[in-house]
C-alpha cells in the first residue's frame, strides 16, 4: 500500500474519501475534500497531520531516525 501511494489517484487500494486526504497536501484540493468530509471532519484531519508532521521532526532533531531499529515493528 506505501508503494501506491504516489499514485494514489490511480490506484484502486483508496476509496475516494481516503483518496481525497491523501491529496489534502495541494491546498486547491479543499474542495474535493468538502465532498467527502464535514468542516470539522477537515480541521481533525488537519490535526492529526499536524501532530504527526511535528513528531517527525521533533524525532530528527533528536537524532532519533532510527527508532524503527530501536522499537522494530512485528512481521
Amino acid at each position: 500500500m506505501l508503494d501506491a501511494l504516489p499514485q494514489c489517484e490511480d490506484s484502486d487500494l483508496f476509496t475516494s474519501a481516503e483518496k481525497a486526504a491523501l491529496l489534502y497536501a495541494d491546498p486547491e484540493l479543499f474542495t474535493l475534500l468538502r465532498r467527502h468530509f464535514t468542516v470539522s471532519q477537515i480541521i481533525e484531519l488537519d490535526q492529526r497531520i499536524g501532530i504527526f508532521l511535528g513528531y517527525g521532526r521533533m524525532l530528527r532533531v533528536l537524532g532519533m531516525t532510527g527508532v524503527g531499529a530501536a522499537c522494530p515493528l512485528p512481521s
